[in-house]
């Protein structure tokens, strides 16, 4: 996967660590991403999941495609959320 611009990072939330990226990213189940903001995110390849009424800081929910993500990236700081 390349990253387009220098705000990306990778962020292990298990050990303590945070972020101020405005998009955050896991991947998800069946292709494409999870990705939550607070953005109000439209275009192809994206299809809102969640309100952000059911998320603990209230971030909206989104699956992207892996080209839509690389849009994302080049438009946007994002953040992977890693699990270990």
């Amino acid at each position: 996967m390349k990253t387009a611009n220098k705000n990306h990072e990778i962020v292990y939330s298990e050990m303590g660590q945070k972020t101020t990226a405005q998009i955050e990213f896991v991947c998800s189940y069946g292709g494409g991403y999870a990705v939550h903001t607070n953005l109000e995110l439209k275009g192809r390849g994206i299809r809102q999941t969640g309100d952000g009424s059911n998320h603990k800081r209230n971030l909206k929910g989104y699956h992207v495609t892996e080209l839509a993500l690389e849009k994302l990236k080049t438009q946007y700081s994002t953040a992977y959320m890693a699990n270990l």
